[in-house]
C-alpha cells in the first residue's frame, strides 16, 4: 500500500514538472488584428497649446471685424494666457525662444515680413503689443494678429481647429451670459455660428448643423440674448467637447 502511495506521488510530482515546462516554453498568443480596438490619436490642439491660442487670436480678428473691442480683448488675454504656458508645455506649432538678452528689441512686425518661425516670446510680445492697441487703434491691433498667424506654417495646424475655435467662443460667450455683457455675447455667438455653418468636414454634420441653428435661434430674439444665463451655453460647450473628444475625430476615411 505504501509503495503504491509512492508511486501515485511520483506521477503527480513529474506532472507538476511538466506542466510548468509547458508553461514556460508556451509562445506568446497574440490576439488577431479584428480583435484589436483602433483608437485614433487625440487631436494634436487637445495637447498642443499653440492651437489653443492661434485659436483665440482668430476669434479676436474676428471681433474685432465687428468693432467690438471687449470681445476682442478677451480673446487675447487668454491667448496670452496660452503663451504664459508655453516653456513648460512646449509646442509643435510655436517654437521655445533660444535667446538670452535682447528680447526687448523685438520687433514683431519685422519679424513676419522676414517670416522668421515664431517663438513663444515673441508670441507674448505681438499678444502684448495688440492688446495695448485697443480700443483706439483696431487696424493695428489687427495687423499684430495677424503677422503672428502668418509665423505659423499652416501644414501643422490640425483639421479641429476650427471646432476648437468654437469652443473657444462658447467658452467667452457663457461667461459674457454669466456677467450680463449680451454685446460680447452676440459676437461670440456669431463667431460660433459662422464657423459651425462653414465647417468643410463631414463628421458630425447632423448635430453641427443642428447646434447652429440652435444658435442662429438665439441671436434672433435679442430679449433671450439679454436675458440668457451661462447653463444654456454649457449645454452647446458639452456637445463641441464631445466632439472635439472623439475617437473618429481624425480617423482616416476610406
Amino acid at each position: 500500500m505504501s509503495e503504491a502511495r509512492a508511486g501515485y506521488a511520483s506521477l503527480v510530482l513529474l506532472a507538476a514538472v511538466l506542466l510548468a515546462g509547458c508553461h514556460r516554453h508556451a509562445p506568446a498568443v497574440t490576439p488577431p488584428a479584428s480583435a484589436a480596438r483602433t483608437v485614433s490619436p487625440l487631436p494634436l490642439s487637445q495637447a498642443d497649446l499653440g492651437v489653443s491660442l492661434l485659436a483665440e487670436v482668430a476669434n479676436a480678428r474676428f471681433a474685432l471685424s465687428l468693432g467690438d473691442v471687449v470681445a476682442a480683448g478677451n480673446d487675447i488675454s487668454a491667448a496670452r494666457a496660452f503663451a504664459a504656458q508655453l516653456p513648460n508645455r512646449p509646442s509643435k506649432l510655436i517654437l521655445p525662444d533660444p535667446r538670452g538678452e535682447g528680447r526687448a528689441l523685438f520687433d514683431p512686425a519685422a519679424a513676419a515680413a522676414k517670416h522668421e518661425p515664431l517663438t513663444d516670446f515673441q508670441a507674448v510680445v505681438t499678444l502684448d503689443s495688440a492688446r495695448t492697441q485697443l480700443p483706439d487703434h483696431v487696424a493695428q491691433a489687427d495687423s499684430f494678429l495677424r503677422a503672428l498667424q502668418s509665423r505659423v506654417p499652416q501644414g501643422l495646424i490640425p483639421p479641429d481647429l476650427p471646432l476648437l475655435r468654437v469652443a473657444a467662443a462658447l467658452d467667452q460667450a457663457r461667461a459674457a451670459a454669466t456677467e450680463g455683457r449680451s454685446s460680447n455675447l452676440k459676437t461670440q455667438l456669431l463667431c460660433a455660428s459662422a464657423l459651425l455653418k462653414s465647417y468643410p468636414g463631414n463628421a458630425h454634420r447632423a448635430g453641427i448643423t443642428a447646434l447652429a441653428a440652435d444658435i442662429d435661434q438665439t441671436l434672433a430674439n435679442p430679449r433671450t440674448l439679454q436675458t440668457m444665463s451661462g447653463y444654456r451655453v454649457d449645454s452647446w460647450a458639452g456637445q463641441v467637447a464631445g466632439w472635439l473628444g472623439s475617437d473618429r475625430w481624425n480617423a482616416p476615411r476610406g
